[in-house]
């Protein structure tokens, strides 16, 4: 058996998308033993380091010329793009060899895949429509060549863009299994590109297995605090003014300190530095958010979390910790609304576009640091259930796969 995987973070960046990935490799190792599994990664040392046990598959997909927006065949492929083209066999042999052309010697690996698995994400969506095209490119060639294909984990939408619609449309209806981490928005959608009750699964983010198992008997003292700033967050500089205050004020009153919880390692995001900056605190020494676990590690020092990305989240109500999300775009909205559906009460958020939102955080921290020991019980029971439900998942997929190849 040879598996394919697609991490959501290829550059091994993000610990929230790293920690999905070792659970998709897991998984993966736990029911097929003998597999040979490939995981697509641009950094070849940060997968070695954070999933020793598999195959480097180079992240050639940047590299297709057909899906570059930049070159004539790229922009003629976009304009005409359409289910009929999806469908085409001489198109889809033009777009085999631009990908041998791409891969090179990663080619006949990538060819000859017995089943690819999408470890869990929030990309499949208008904001990482790049990225989305990539995935769904693939998989549409996989599904032509008879691979057996299967994605867990994902948060679906916001989605509109066209090029990603239809290749939904397509792709969706024919994979083994679409298992979400929510049921509000990605449930919708799910359906309207034609997924089948029995394809369908709610089983929840595919982090949370990581943090559960490192779960402690004890609440910690410190306030967790990360922020994410970003085109996508839409979070400006006003707003992160005023939440310095609203968290200084906070920790003077408790006689507390925050406790940085970085999750993204791309230099775009800053996200340690911005943490710094934002609560006045030192910077977080690298050494202390290299991998999943050291994140985890510093998560369960934690009394209560402020997160400006889901995974910090995630990674608190896992270990049983009361977590309020900071959201303002509508992506963001969406990924915190499905997060405080799948956990309950000891999941908040606080939607920065509306005026009086400090006031409201200043209330919802309050309530959250008083009521943590109350949740706890019923958030690691939570998490609990959703590691089950992630694991008949992937069970349902081998036995998909046992049930075809008879």
């Amino acid at each position: 058996m040879r598996i394919l995987i697609w991490p959501g973070s290829p550059e091994m960046a993000n610990m929230g998308d790293v920690a999905m990935t070792q659970v998709a490799v897991r998984r993966c190792r736990e029911l097929w033993p003998s597999s040979t599994i490939y995981v697509y990664a641009s950094d070849r040392a940060a997968l070695e380091k954070h999933c020793p046990d598999v195959e480097h598959m180079p992240f050639f997909w940047p590299r297709v010329s057909l899906l570059q927006t930049s070159s004539v065949m790229g922009r003629l492929t976009e304009i005409i793009w359409s289910r009929q083209l999806l469908e085409n066999t001489l198109f889809l042999e033009l777009l085999k060899r631009s990908i041998k052309a791409a891969a090179s010697s990663a080619y006949l690996a990538w060819l000859n895949v017995d089943a690819v698995v999408v470890a869990g994400g929030g990309f499949l969506n208008d904001t990482f429509s790049y990225f989305a095209k990539w995935l769904l490119t693939d998989l549409v060639m996989q599904i032509y060549q008879g691979k057996h294909v299967a994605m867990f984990g994902q948060g679906l939408g916001p989605l509109s863009q066209r090029v990603l619609t239809v290749a939904s449309e397509f792709v969706f209806p024919k994979l083994s299994i679409l298992a979400l981490r929510e049921a509000l928005s990605g449930n919708l959608l799910a359906k309207r590109f034609g997924v089948a009750s029995h394809q369908l699964r709610i089983t929840g983010d595919d982090a949370i297995e990581v943090a559960y198992e490192r779960k402690s008997h004890q609440l910690g003292r410190h306030l967790g605090v990360n922020i994410r700033v970003s085109s996508y967050s839409e979070i400006s500089d006003r707003d992160l003014e005023v939440l310095s205050e609203v968290v200084g004020d906070f920790c003077r009153k408790r006689d507390i300190q925050t406790r940085a919880l970085p999750i993204s390692k791309y230099e775009c995001d800053r996200e340690n530095a911005r943490i710094s900056q934002v609560f006045r605190s030192p910077l977080l020494p690298e050494e202390f958010y290299d991998t999943p676990a050291d994140v985890i590690s510093q998560t369960s020092n934690c009394r209560i979390v402020l997160a400006g990305s889901y995974h910090a989240a995630v990674f608190a109500l896992s270990l049983g910790l009361p977590a309020i999300g900071l959201a303002k775009s509508k992506y963001y909205i969406t990924k915190f609304k499905g997060l405080a559906a799948a956990f309950g009460p000891g999941c908040t958020w606080i939607d920065l576009s509306v005026s009086d939102w400090p006031e409201k955080l200043r209330n919802e921290l309050d309530r959250a640091w008083e009521q943590a020991g109350c949740h706890r019980p019923y958030l690691l029971s939570r998490a609990e259930e959703q590691v089950r439900l992630s694991r008949e998942a992937y069970a349902a997929f081998a036995q998909a796969i046992s049930s075809t190849n008879g």
